[in-house]
């Protein structure tokens, strides 16, 4: 399996050029898997990423939108 050339930009656009990003994406048992780290300093405004269950459910929504744009 390979991997999209646009699901690269898939962690950009989860974190909407907000944060520092770094990733990876790998092959497991027939399906990708993306892995993300992200730095919680805004870097619009200096301010900690508020990571409460609200924001939690928050993006794993928009990831999941995002993802199936792709047809993932």
């Amino acid at each position: 399996m390979t991997v999209p050339e646009e699901l690269l930009l898939f962690p950009f656009e989860f974190c909407n050029a907000q944060y520092q990003v770094i990733f990876s994406i790998h092959e497991n048992n027939s399906h990708l898997h993306v892995h993300i780290l992200v730095n919680t300093i805004d870097l619009t405004n200096g301010m900690l990423y508020n990571c409460d269950m609200h924001n939690f459910y928050a993006i794993r929504d928009h990831v999941k939108f995002v993802l199936q744009s792709y047809r993932l």
